[in-house]
């Protein structure tokens, strides 16, 4: 929480939402949307989506809970926050969308195929998202960490 907070203070943000949830959860994603929209008025100007989780082990060390639970969080919980930011950034014509992922997303290591896979994911889904918001005044950020 600290990191979007600061994110967004450094971005200019005077007033900042956020709650605890379960990011790859469509009811706790649309619970913390109404929140923000309600304490900000119903705007938003940034999204900062820093969520994730991380399982070490080769491809036979994981479960496949392992396997639903890294994707539900990093990839599903991005797709559901930018699902229903982007509407009201649309109407806005205007906002900003910073998602953290990993040089898990670009590379590849032993034992982080999972991890890996997740991210790989979550590039492809952004630079989509980038792409498609184009010329809507909506700018799509990532940051490697």
């Amino acid at each position: 929480m600290w990191c979007a907070v600061q994110a967004t203070s450094l971005l200019g943000a005077k007033h900042v939402s956020y709650g605890v949830g379960d990011v790859g959860t469509e009811k706790d994603v649309n619970r913390l949307v109404d929140q923000a929209l309600k304490e900000l008025d119903g705007g938003v100007d940034v999204l900062v989506a820093n969520a994730g989780v991380g399982r070490k082990g080769t491809i036979d060390q994981v479960t496949a809970d392992e396997y639903r639970d890294t994707f539900r969080t990093n990839v599903k919980g991005v797709y559901l926050w930018l699902n229903k930011i982007v509407p009201v950034m649309k109407k806005q014509q205007s906002g900003q969308i910073i998602v953290m992922s990993s040089i898990m997303g670009t590379r590849t290591a032993p034992g982080s195929a999972l991890y890996a896979a997740s991210k790989h994911a979550l590039e492809g889904m952004i630079g989509c998202v980038r792409k498609d918001l184009s010329g809507s005044g909506i700018k799509g950020l990532w940051f490697v960490i």
